[in-house]
């Protein structure tokens, strides 16, 4: 092969003189210079099928197209939607003007990419013919990432279709890890895969049991999907993405035990005596033995309680088996002032109730205030050194305190292979890792679990406890 000379056209078809363009840039791998090449390709088509849907359509054609693409799940149309690195793509290459949802046929008004092929048909490069039917033949998908080299690309498991291809993507790549789930339209051409078009979120893990329910519907009897069975679901795919996505964007619906919203409450009563208020709301506290309650306490010289802390308890636990009390708020006493501390507004009705029942005539209350949970969380934040040296070391966490809550979480997860989880179809794991589709739900969820795995307080992880729940479903690999 010739080699190229500083005045002849640069081989990666920008237009440009070699030495203008690419004589000084570093030897790219073939692979890596075929990306460049079809991604300049593609901006450059772009920018020409943008104009020809504007003399097409005019901007009347994106609110239309986007109308299709939304079907009332998105906002009104806008320029600078985070959706629209998706929505253009199919756009372009999927739109159809006169397609009614649900009717297309494949007998409808061109779609733009196929229009502006059918009027220019002569100036189409090869690459850009070919660069089009690639696109238009591939649908949108939801693609698992199996391997990631950030900085380079990875390699893509499409959920729907059930078969892998290695990306190149230099940017997106940084963001990535194994498990993420994408949504977009991947293609091969030739040696180089490249994503045309993908959605503004990476899903976590456990959003691959919600696609997977999806896949086995779009299934019905058949063994595996095609490009033309996804492309023939494209809205319900779509409808499950942006499901997905508000759920990621949702604030997390925060419940106590009870159900109630999580709502901050400090209740305000006057008292006559710390040490009458004490003796009549130590009941509250039950099992906790009296000594154990006074310990911390504030005395007096007559060794009279004077300023004291203790938990409101119940016995059991609604959400967790085998937790034998649940914490329902905090009473403290200080001379004559009397603070309630609950998470809810029911709780905060039973504990002045229980309160005023007790004292009687005893009490006055005063007030009630709701703090906001920042508030309460800058209050009582230490420098992160001590915290974190307290997570790691368990200080001043007494030693029955964190036995206790390692033999709860070690409950929960011996219990949670036998549990009904609604992502499983209310199976519980050990049912649905009978079949190939099941054991794939499982493995996502515990991945899903073992990423979000934080320390929780005095240096207590769930990690062994995951490790060993896969073990037991037979997950290792």
């Amino acid at each position: 092969m010739r080699k190229t000379g500083r005045n002849d056209p640069c081989p990666c078809g920008s237009g440009k003189k070699y030495k203008s363009c690419c004589q000084h840039q570093p030897v790219a791998r073939p692979d890596d210079f075929l990306w460049r090449q079809l991604r300049r390709v593609d901006d450059q088509l772009t920018h020409a099928l943008l104009k020809h849907a504007k003399r097409l359509y005019g901007y009347e054609g994106f609110e239309a197209a986007w109308e299709a693409y939304a079907g009332g799940d998105l906002d009104a149309f806008a320029l600078d939607s985070p959706h629209n690195q998706a929505f253009f793509p199919w756009y372009l290459y999927n739109w159809r003007a006169d397609a009614a949802e649900g009717e297309d046929d494949g007998s409808a008004t061109l779609t733009i990419a196929a229009s502006y092929l059918e009027r220019y048909a002569k100036r189409v490069s090869e690459m850009e013919r070919r660069l089009i039917a690639l696109i238009a033949d591939q649908p949108f998908s939801f693609h698992e990432v199996v391997v990631c080299e950030p900085g380079n690309g990875y390699r893509l498991k499409d959920l729907l279709l059930e078969h892998e291809v290695e990306v190149i993507e230099h940017s997106g790549s940084q963001l990535c890890q194994p498990g993420d789930i994408i949504f977009g339209r991947v293609i091969q051409y030739d040696h180089v895969g490249l994503l045309m078009g993908c959605g503004s979120i990476l899903m976590p893990p456990a959003s691959k049991t919600s696609i997977m329910q999806l896949r086995r519907l779009m299934r019905g009897h058949k063994a595996r999907l095609v490009a033309r069975d996804v492309h023939a679901w494209e809205r319900e795919i779509r409808q499950l993405y942006f499901d997905i996505e508000t759920r990621l964007h949702r604030p997390p619906d925060l419940r106590n035990t009870e159900g109630d919203p999580l709502s901050l409450y400090e209740l305000y009563f006057e008292i006559d005596s710390p040490g009458y208020a004490f003796e009549r709301l130590k009941e509250l506290a039950w099992p906790v033995e009296d000594a154990e309650l006074l310990h911390d306490a504030a005395l007096d010289a007559r060794g009279q309680v004077r300023a004291i802390e203790f938990p409101w308890l119940q016995s059991g636990n609604a959400k967790v088996a085998g937790f034998a009390h649940t914490v329902l708020g905090h009473i403290r006493i200080e001379g004559r002032e009397l603070v309630a501390s609950v998470n809810s507004q029911n709780r905060a009705k039973r504990i002045r109730a229980e309160i005023e029942r007790r004292l009687t005539h005893h009490v006055r209350y005063k007030a009630t205030d709701m703090p906001s949970m920042h508030s309460i969380q800058r209050a009582s934040q230490r420098t992160p050194r001590r915290q974190d040296e307290d997570e790691r070391t368990g200080v001043n966490v007494p030693p029955e305190v964190q036995q206790h809550v390692e033999q709860m979480l070690d409950t929960h997860w011996r219990n949670w292979v036998h549990m009904a989880i609604p992502a499983l179809g209310d199976r519980t794991p050990l049912e649905a890792v009978q079949e190939a589709e099941g054991r794939e739900m499982v493995r996502a969820l515990l991945d899903d679990m073992g990423r979000r795995e934080q320390p929780l307080g005095m240096g207590i992880k769930q990690q062994a406890s995951i490790d060993r729940a896969r073990e037991q479903l037979g997950l290792q690999s």
